[in-house]
């Protein structure tokens, strides 16, 4: 389903738009169209920021989403490799940035959770694979973030911050 102009929508936008029908008995995921699986990123995508970088982050945060659709929606419980045959399973990550963020530049980070930490904004999720942490660290770059911390969490270990 496509807006007045064009642009695809996605998550959220798919049930706030009264022209879209979603199929199924769940929310869409973020950068899930009205076609349940089908995901689109970059400028195609309404809201989305039509920049290089904003697009490679865009689809850097929709791999994890679409292991999450094809797992059922659930968070793999096996070490980071399979059988040693090089295939990555999505990796928890916590980024910490100064200050506070808005509503509008958290939306450049669809697959992470936002909160506030001693005045700074801590984004945790699950990144499939260096490429995705690469997407995110360019958004965050792109948009003009100052990054404090990146750190991988073990394995199952999505955190609170810490205060």
């Amino acid at each position: 389903m496509a807006d007045t102009w064009g642009f695809i929508l996605t998550g959220q936008d798919v049930l706030d738009d009264p022209g879209a029908a979603w199929p199924v008995d769940r929310p869409p995921l973020p950068h899930e169209t009205s076609l349940s699986g089908v995901f689109a990123a970059g400028d195609v995508r309404r809201g989305s920021a039509k920049r290089v970088a904003s697009a490679v982050g865009e689809g850097a945060t929709t791999i994890p989403l679409v292991h999450r659709y094809l797992g059922g929606f659930a968070v793999p419980k096996t070490p980071a490799r399979l059988g040693g045959q090089g295939v990555s399973l999505p990796q928890p990550y916590e980024i910490r940035v100064r200050g506070w963020l808005g509503d509008p530049i958290r939306s450049a980070f669809p697959a992470l959770r936002a909160q506030v930490d001693s005045g700074d904004t801590v984004l945790t999720g699950l990144l499939a694979d260096q490429a995705a942490l690469y997407g995110v660290l360019a958004e965050a770059e792109a948009l003009g973030l100052e990054l404090i911390d990146v750190r991988r969490l073990p394995p199952h270990d999505m955190r609170e911050p810490s205060s």
